[in-house]
């Protein structure tokens, strides 16, 4: 299965006082691993910008699987649900940071996010 990455990270656009607080500044990483469509990708990708933008902290990295994640990655696909008109998409964290991870214990390092993919009322709005 052919994986797009898509990595939002807060940019140089922000001032130099929220950056130092940052520490780097907070990101996410996302899998695309399917079913979705330009434009559905594309307001994932809006939506991991604005996220990085509004969170001025840093967690520490965590291995997962033999893979550092890097405050946050998500998997997201498109894939049959339930069919048209009842469950729109569902998500969920599926590994938490460790408990010793001090003031990030507990908190996500990895999730899932999948979307019905059958042509629905409500996808006609957004599928091209």
């Amino acid at each position: 299965m052919s994986i797009e990455r898509y990595r939002a990270r807060k940019g140089a656009e922000i001032s130099h006082a929220v950056a130092a607080e940052a520490r780097g500044g907070y990101t996410i990483e996302v899998h695309f691993l399917g079913g979705l469509t330009t434009k559905q990708k594309a307001a994932f990708k809006l939506a991991a910008n604005r996220w990085t933008h509004a969170i001025v902290g840093d967690l520490p990295d965590v291995t997962v699987g033999g893979e550092r994640i890097n405050n946050l990655r998500i998997t997201a696909q498109g894939t049959d649900i339930d069919g048209p008109g009842n469950i729109l998409g569902q998500a969920g964290p599926n590994r938490l940071r460790p408990k010793n991870a001090g003031a990030a214990a507990f908190l996500p390092a990895t999730g899932d996010m999948q979307f019905d993919t059958p042509i629905s009322p409500r996808w006609k709005q957004t599928a091209p």
